[in-house]
């Protein structure tokens, strides 16, 4: 019929019930659940349960295993990371087909890429930087040889303005 949380001294309030026959059953992880039954409450009446006591669960693990995976994406402020799981849709294509399925990224009809709108970036591909034409590159490169790709929206400033140059995409 409806249910409470104990306050933090245990005590909790069941209102609004109708006259009639009811169970309490009492539960919290780890203790045994306590079932009360033939309460019965008439109008406006008011019952008062007193001190319900619980018994320690007796469940006990034999055994805990924790496994994780590491995430496919890093974003930070300066860049963008993608791990080879998230090239799946992409396989057989090349890596042009990759970053058409990366968040922000976008590539317009002549064959432009951008992020977020901005196009002065550097593409890496498996941690090495893309210094030529990325459309070029990136149209010959198949899916399926990338591990990661890195989009740096803010390259280093060791970055001669060349490389900046050859390696933003317009």
């Amino acid at each position: 019929m409806t249910g409470a949380l104990t306050q933090s001294n245990g005590s909790f309030l069941l209102d609004k019930l109708a006259p009639g026959s009811y169970f309490l059953r009492i539960l919290f992880m780890g203790y045994e659940t306590r079932y009360i039954q033939n309460l019965s409450l008439s109008a406006g009446q008011k019952l008062n349960l007193g001190v319900q006591q619980l018994d320690r669960g007796n469940a006990m693990l034999q055994q805990v295993n924790v496994s994780g995976a590491q995430a496919n994406a890093a974003n930070r402020i300066d860049k963008q990371s993608y791990r080879a799981g998230q090239f799946e849709a992409a396989k057989g294509g090349n890596a042009i087909d990759v970053l058409k399925n990366l968040p922000s990224v976008s590539l317009d009809g002549e064959g432009g890429i951008s992020v977020r709108g901005a196009s002065g970036f550097m593409v890496m591909i498996n941690g090495k930087p893309v210094i030529t034409d990325a459309r070029t590159v990136l149209s010959q490169l198949p899916a399926n040889a990338i591990e990661n790709i890195e989009l740096v929206t803010t390259p280093p400033p060791n970055m001669t303005p060349m490389a900046k140059e050859a390696s933003s995409i317009s």
